[in-house]
């Protein structure tokens, strides 16, 4: 493992046993990274999803993963954003739309305002339905949080 994703393996290692970085064997570990509670080790693992050192068709469900984390997730949206045409020139043309997925669950108003943004001027052709149910999703997501925070919130607080 390269020295500067030491620090990212060394956390996998200490808490599932296994350095998920290495990625020549199965995805299985994928999900775990968004356990990560720090927004450095989200960033570095993006950088390594396009750092060639992934499989091609590996990398895109590093990024994807990335995106689904609950309070990092926006962090890497952006970064994916500001990599798009490299991503659709690197990953597997099937697996951009899968990639983005996760981004139905970026549940903010400025979130939605975003990605909504984004894809109106990168469609994706070869999963535009696809794209379109994710987009359906996040504006279900950005209303349900908007109408039923507060609610929640009172709720769970006993108040």
């Amino acid at each position: 493992i390269p020295a500067d994703y030491c620090t990212p393996a060394y956390h996998c290692v200490a808490k599932y046993g296994y350095a998920w970085v290495a990625l020549e064997e199965p995805i299985a570990p994928i999900p775990h990274i968004p356990e990560f509670d720090d927004p450095a080790l989200i960033q570095r693992a993006v950088e390594f999803a396009f750092s060639g050192e992934v499989k091609s068709q590996n990398a895109p469900f590093v990024v994807q993963r990335c995106i689904a984390h609950r309070d990092h997730g926006p962090l890497a949206w952006r970064m994916l954003r500001e990599r798009w045409d490299e991503a659709n020139a690197t990953f597997p043309t099937n697996t951009i739309v899968r990639m983005v997925d996760p981004v139905k669950t970026l549940n903010r108003p400025e979130d939605e305002f975003d990605v909504q943004g984004f894809f109106a001027e990168h469609p994706i052709p070869q999963g535009a339905t696809t794209l379109e149910q994710i987009l359906e999703r996040q504006r279900v997501n950005v209303a349900l949080r908007q109408r039923e925070s507060v609610r929640l919130s009172t709720a769970l607080l006993g108040g």
